[in-house]
């Protein structure tokens, strides 16, 4: 008894060529003024910047009042300077807060203007052929062909 010989698949021929052109959206109107706008400016909110003002005012009015006359002078300053140094602090980190948020804003928009802006790559052109099956083009078999059926028919009914 000899061996039998499995079968072999068999390479089919296939040769395409596909060619490409970049189409990119006109200079509309639009696209300028965006590209114009200035960008964010790294400032305060003016409401916060108030807010920051109002309380370094309540501040020197707290401590140079005739109710602090009982609190040694040395001692007065001290505090005065810690409750200063305080509302710094929670300035400046307001002030970086609204240079990150500035920051990122600037940066969302030039993407988004990129975005609009960017090439995009069209297939124009397709040559040669294709001999290779797609297991759609083959065909299931009786169960695959029948669900197949079944769904193009109740999608007719949707």
């Amino acid at each position: 008894m000899g061996k039998k010989k499995k079968a072999e698949t068999q390479q089919l021929p296939y040769s395409q060529t596909n060619t490409y052109t970049e189409w990119k959206p006109s200079e509309t109107p639009d696209l300028q003024a965006a590209r114009a706008a200035a960008p964010m400016p790294e400032t305060l909110a003016p409401n916060l910047q108030a807010q920051y003002d109002r309380a370094r005012q309540q501040s020197a009015n707290r401590w140079n009042t005739a109710y602090a006359a009982n609190i040694p002078d040395v001692t007065r300053r001290a505090m005065q300077a810690q409750e200063e140094r305080g509302a710094a602090q929670d300035y400046g980190s307001m002030l970086s807060q609204s240079a990150w948020d500035a920051n990122n804003t600037n940066f969302a928009r030039r993407m988004a203007l990129a975005e609009m802006t960017l090439g995009r790559p069209l297939q124009t052109a397709s040559s040669g052929y294709n001999t290779q099956f797609s297991p759609q083009q083959q065909g299931g078999g009786f169960w695959s062909n029948l669900v197949g059926g079944a769904l193009g028919a109740a999608t007719k009914f949707i």
